[in-house]
Formats: C-alpha cells, sequence, structure tokens
C-alpha cells in the first residue's frame, strides 16, 4: 500500500474526500530532509504506525499508563 500523504508530490495527485478533490504529498525537498534524519532513510507505513495502536491493545500493555510513545522511526532519539 502506498502511503499518498507522504509520496513525493508529482503532478496532481489527490484523493477524493466527502466529493472533494484534495492535493496529497510532499515536496521532494522535504521528502530528502525526512529520509536524512531517520536513521531508516524512509517514512513509516501505516502498517507501521498501526502496529503501535495493536500493541497498547494487547494484554501485555495493561501495566502501561501515562506515557507517550514516539512512533517516529528514531527521530526523536
Amino acid at each position: 500500500m502506498d502511503a499518498i500523504l507522504t509520496q513525493e508530490i508529482r503532478g496532481e495527485t489527490a484523493v477524493n474526500i466527502s466529493g472533494r478533490m484534495h492535493r496529497v504529498g510532499l515536496p521532494k525537498s522535504a521528502l530528502d530532509d525526512l529520509r536524512n534524519r531517520v536513521p531508516l532513510r524512509r517514512a513509516g507505513t501505516p502498517e507501521e504506525a498501526a502496529g503501535s495502536v495493536l500493541l497498547l491493545c494487547l494484554p501485555g500493555s495493561d501495566y502501561i499508563s501515562g506515557q507517550i510513545v514516539d512512533v517516529d522511526g528514531a527521530v526523536s532519539i
């Protein structure tokens, strides 16, 4: 699955939301900056972000409270 919101802008990439077209994507310079800041050299996928939500839904996370979980590929370290 392509992460449309974080793909490079190419032409007029747009998505239809409630009957209105919205342009999506990031300039190449912004993507290059992101790749340089993230140790994995890529943006996370929607599935990777969902994994953090799943973690907090599992019984093993019952004792986790009052925490901020950064799902950013180690950018904040």
